[in-house]
Formats: C-alpha cells, structure tokens, sequence
C-alpha cells in the first residue's frame, strides 16, 4: 500500500510542479495525507497519540486552504476541510460545511456534506437539526445505507425504539 502512496505523492508533486495554481491538485495531495494517516495506527483514548494525529493532518488543512485560496468556489475543498475540521472537533467545521453546500452543484458533494452537518449536529446534541441534515442526504441518496443508520441513531437517542425499527426495515426492503 505504501508504494501506491508513495505513486500518487509522485504524481501530484509533478503535476504541482506543472501547475502551481491548480486548486484540485492541493485538495488531492491534502486527502492523500489525510487517507495516509487513516492507515496508520493510533489510539484515540491516548491524548498524546490523538495530539499527535490531529498535528499530523495540519498538513492537509493548509493545502485545503490553500486550494480555497486559489479557488474559494472549489466546494470540494471546502467540503475535505469541514469534514477534516469535524474530525479534530474545530468549530469552524459547520461554517465550511455549510459554505460547501451552498457553492456545490454535485449531489454525492451535497449528500456526503448533509451527512457531516448532521454528525456535527449530533455531536453537539441538536438532534433536530441532525435529523434534517440526515434527511437531506437520504433524499438524494435513498438507496443508501447511512442515513437510515444515523437517523435511527437518533430516534434511538430519543427513546423512540418503534421509529429506529422502521427506518432499518424501510433500509433492509430497499435492498429485495
């Protein structure tokens, strides 16, 4: 896997070098990093540790950054540093995410940002707003498995086993 890696940082150090200014090749190299550091073993209940990883995707922050800077409608790029921001626990997560949602016009860019905007909200206990976000993204994406998991995660929170139920049934019937 390394090798793969190692390929791609190859690659799109050439093509930066070819094209200084070019947004996406910052959003591939910052998602290479981030992708890099998800194979690498960490524990997240050691402060240390999880200090440690969350210094280790400053990297990748700076490139999605910097992709905005040369590009600040690149949606994708504000897409990588909300979800990214969400990770870490950064408040200015809900704000990117939000900003990408407005500026996108691809529907998996809108669905993978409701789902965010929702895990941002169920992580601060806004369950209504989770809800929404979560509906969102099943509403373009109804075949998929996510949204019906999360929004029985919250139903389940609520204390309403009956609708956690029927949202896997309507999930496992999507599937015959």
């Amino acid at each position: 896997a390394n090798s793969l890696f190692d390929r791609a940082a190859i690659l799109i150090r050439d093509g930066l070098t070819v094209y200084p200014r070019e947004a996406r090749l910052y959003v591939a190299r910052g998602a290479l990093l981030e992708t890099r550091l998800d194979f690498t073993a960490f524990d997240p209940s050691s402060p240390s540790q999880l200090a440690r990883f969350e210094r280790a995707l400053e990297p990748a922050a700076a490139d999605y950054r910097h992709a905005l800077e040369l590009d600040p409608n690149l949606s994708i790029a504000l897409l990588r540093l909300g979800a990214l921001q969400m990770r870490v626990r950064d408040s200015r997560a809900r704000q990117n995410l939000e900003s990408a949602l407005r500026i996108s016009s691809e529907p998996i860019e809108a669905y993978l940002t409701h789902l965010l905007l929702g895990g941002v909200a169920e992580r601060d206990n806004r369950l209504d707003v989770a809800e929404r976000e979560y509906e969102a993204a099943q509403a373009i994406a109804a075949a998929c498995q996510t949204p019906y998991v999360a929004l029985a995660r919250i139903a389940t929170a609520r204390g309403d086993d009956a609708r956690a139920r029927t949202l896997a049934s309507a999930f496992a019937n999507l599937a015959q």
